[in-house]
């Protein structure tokens, strides 16, 4: 009978146990409603073990302290909600539009607004999303909640207490609240923090190009860098120039985009180039490579007229393909009347003096260029008419018509009148522009005084023989020109502009 009464308390003890527990849980969440009347009712369905359901309780209560415990050591910062979430409709990322507009420092707090607009055109629209802060390491700092409702497009803001965050640069999602869709992010700096190496988007062109060639190597980048524009040949460091958008930077971090470019004939070689953007640690953003290969080259001989038995200077001028003078070098060869004559090219122009057969034709010759090593070779043909009554003596006969020559240097000055006396000659030289509807024309005029009156501008009074003087040193050979203006089209516009004197030679018949 005593033994019957045990078992009877005991029995009674374990239902008391189990009513409590199912009270208890009715106490807390929906959620932990669910999970404790699973297990009890699990439990029921068993068969009782006193020791195993003890285990059981021990084991959640552990387990209950570690989620704690975990929670707390995220130190997560959180701000104070204005509203419960509970009974708010809860909309999907695809029912509103929500983006960081802007961020406002006061102080020590940063406010950041958001700005929020429909997309499915309703009104008083419900949303609910979540402002999260990580770190460099994509740990979670912050958090704080934005809800309500709305009925037009608007500018929300939340403020955060710097103090809640160590200096540094932050990323900020915005993570819907029922499906976790992130709708924008952007980059906070807490500071001011000096930022050096945060880029992106680190682009370069580097086209190949002809030895000399006006061509250019453009790069860029979005952000802050720091660190250095580095071209190689053969694993050789070529040319370097640093590189530095660090500095001290507050609030939203913005990837302002910087450009540069580097002339590529500054690099006087040819061959395999690489081109490379290192940021300050090492790393290489980005690179590319290039070739620079022998430019193609434009030699120019004029045709001319001179006298029989004449000892006459001819050149030959090189240019490269874009009609720049260069620093070319290397061997040029004339072919005169059969014979070949070989002159060293020497700031693009090579020269030689020959003396003409004395009988009176016009001659087929080749000036041709050898090219060196970083310019092709090129060739011109040209004609050099000897004539009866054409003379280089300063007083002879020809014809039975008495003939004068003389030789002088002309300053050239744009839009001016410049001059020149020998004896009783004076050459006046006249540069100017002449504007057309689709281009610009240099212009220069010449004429001829005697004893102060102008001679009658006809090729059978006098002829003239011309050189312009150019930027680099070198002259230019224009050839036998007429009384009148000269528009000389073997130079480009700019180096005639920059003409700055010509060297004129005269023959005029008394």
């Amino acid at each position: 009978m005593l033994k019957k009464s045990i078992v009877g308390l005991t029995f009674l003890l374990v239902l008391l146990l189990l009513v409590s527990s199912v009270n208890a849980s009715n106490n807390g969440t929906d959620d932990i409603v669910s999970v404790e009347t699973d297990e009890t009712v699990s439990i029921e369905e068993s068969s009782y073990d006193s020791d195993e359901f003890a285990s059981m309780v021990e084991m959640l209560e552990d387990e209950s302290d570690e989620v704690l415990s975990s929670v707390k050591d995220d130190e997560i910062s959180s701000f104070e909600e204005n509203n419960n979430v509970l009974g708010v409709n809860l909309p999907p990322y695809t029912a509103y539009n929500v983006k960081i507009d802007h961020v406002e420092k006061d102080n020590n707090e940063y406010t950041i607004y958001t700005f929020i607009s429909d997309v499915s055109h309703g009104y008083d629209e419900d949303y609910v999303f979540d402002m999260n802060f990580y770190d460099s390491n994509d740990v979670l700092k912050a958090s704080g909640r934005f809800h309500g409702t709305y009925s037009y497009p608007s500018l929300i803001g939340r403020t955060i207490d710097a103090n809640q965050l160590e200096q540094g640069i932050y990323t900020i999602k915005l993570v819907n609240y029922v499906d976790k869709h992130i709708m924008d992010t952007a980059e906070l700096v807490i500071g001011p923090t000096y930022v050096d190496n945060k880029y992106k988007n680190v682009n370069i062109n580097a086209p190949n190009a002809y030895y000399n060639q006006n061509k250019k190597i453009s790069y860029s980048f979005e952000g802050n860098f720091k660190g250095s524009f580095n071209i190689y040949k053969d694993n050789s460091l070529k040319y370097s120039k640093k590189i530095d958008t660090s500095g001290y930077r507050d609030g939203i971090f913005k990837y302002n985009k910087h450009s540069y470019t580097y002339a590529i004939s500054n690099l006087k070689d040819i061959g395999k180039f690489v081109v490379k953007i290192v940021d300050s640690t090492g790393k290489v953003a980005t690179q590319s490579t290039f070739k620079i290969v022998k430019a193609p080259t434009i030699s120019i001989s004029d045709d001319f007229s001179t006298q029989m038995g004449a000892k006459e200077t001819i050149y030959l001028h090189v240019f490269d393909k874009d009609w720049n003078e260069a620093d070319i070098g290397g061997t040029a060869k004339f072919k005169i009347n059969g014979k070949t004559y070989t002159a060293k090219v020497k700031n693009s122009l090579a020269q030689v003096k020959v003396k003409l057969p004395f009988k009176a034709k016009t001659y087929k010759c080749t000036a041709k260029y050898l090219g060196d090593k970083h310019f092709k070779g090129s060739s011109e043909k040209f004609t050099i008419t000897v004539k009866k009554d054409i003379t280089a003596k300063k007083t002879t006969t020809v014809n039975k018509k008495k003939t004068t020559s003389f030789t002088v240097v002309v300053p050239v000055k744009l839009n001016q009148y410049t001059s020149k006396t020998v004896g009783k000659y004076k050459i006046v030289l006249h540069k100017y522009i002449t504007k057309h509807s689709t281009y610009d024309q240099i212009n220069i005029t010449l004429d001829l005084y005697k004893n102060n009156k102008k001679i009658k501008s006809s090729s059978s009074v006098y002829k003239t023989k011309l050189w312009f003087h150019l930027k680099s040193g070198s002259w230019v050979y224009s050839g036998v020109n007429n009384y009148g203006k000269i528009s000389y089209n073997k130079i480009t516009y700019n180096q005639f502009l920059a003409v700055d004197k010509a060297k004129v030679t005269v023959w005029v018949k008394s």
